[in-house]
């Protein structure tokens, strides 16, 4: 769920063409200036008892327009079908075909980004205009009709996802861009701790699961470091340094500062604690 109240702005811009099986690495275009997209789709009523009875909603995507300062040659050619010839002139030729792409981009939220994709994106020829330099320089970008439609994934057909960063997410979300996101929808592992202690000592801030950076001072000898995680099966790793050190067991502080990573497991899901320990004298 959204923790937006407002969301605006359009940066981080890529697209990623589709292949056979899946979609190529998405490449970043810059100079994004706008999105514009209508929904596209039926409102079907249906009547009884003098009243609307059901509603059928048809999702048939989107239409509009996407604009930029200006397209490389290269994404424009393979877009469009087009052709880059041997002196590096762009060919419009008529027996090209258009490739589909995924878009993906991001829009800034008052408290948190949304980063978003659409699966099944196709352009069409721009408009072209060209117009004399008058008194100041009229800067206009690069504007390309575009159709988007449902697809397949997972089972389910498929527009779009918008993707808000929260602590299941964070993996996903900060690997947005490296390939297209497909939607997951079963039950998502769990490595987070349920709690953590070191004896009798504090630590600051209070231990919560989805805090992961933590300070304690103590002029114990030693404490004994509890890790217990959410799920039963998960793998945890306790290290003083370089030193493995085991669940339930007291580790020896050394004089100063010492650092304690734990790291949990589950599946390909990892999280890691670090905390920073300052052994002083009485």
């Amino acid at each position: 769920m959204s923790q937006n109240k407002v969301v605006y702005g359009l940066k981080n811009v890529h697209i990623a063409f589709v292949t056979d099986d899946g979609y190529k690495t998405p490449v970043a275009i810059k100079g994004a200036v706008s999105l514009s997209l209508s929904p596209e789709g039926e409102t079907t009523p249906f009547y009884a008892d003098d009243t609307v009875y059901f509603l059928s909603l048809a999702n048939n995507g989107y239409s509009g327009d996407m604009e930029f300062a200006l397209l490389t040659d290269e994404i424009k050619a393979e877009m469009l079908g087009w052709e880059i010839d041997s002196y590096g002139a762009i060919v419009e030729t008529t027996s090209g075909q258009p490739k589909k792409f995924a878009l993906l981009g991001e829009v800034t939220g008052d408290k948190k980004n949304r980063r978003f994709v659409y699966y099944d994106v196709q352009a069409s020829r721009p408009d072209e205009n060209a117009k004399t330099k008058e008194g100041g320089i009229s800067i206009e970008g690069e504007k390309l009709p575009i159709k988007i439609t449902p697809v397949i994934l997972n089972g389910k057909e498929t527009t779009k996802a918008v993707l808000e960063l929260n602590a299941e997410n964070a993996e996903k979300y900060n690997a947005f861009y490296e390939n297209v996101y497909i939607p997951f929808y079963g039950i998502l592992p769990n490595s987070r701790l349920k709690s953590l202690s070191f004896g009798n000592a504090t630590l600051t801030p209070e231990f919560e699961e989805t805090t992961y950076i933590y300070e304690l001072e103590t002029t114990d000898a030693t404490n004994t470091i509890t890790a217990v995680a959410n799920d039963a099966q998960a793998v945890i790793e306790i290290k003083h340094g370089d030193n493995v050190i085991l669940n339930g067991k007291s580790v020896e502080w050394e004089q100063g500062l010492n650092t304690i990573t734990i790291t949990v497991t589950v599946d390909s899901s990892v999280t890691t604690y670090t905390i920073t320990v300052n052994k002083t004298t009485i």
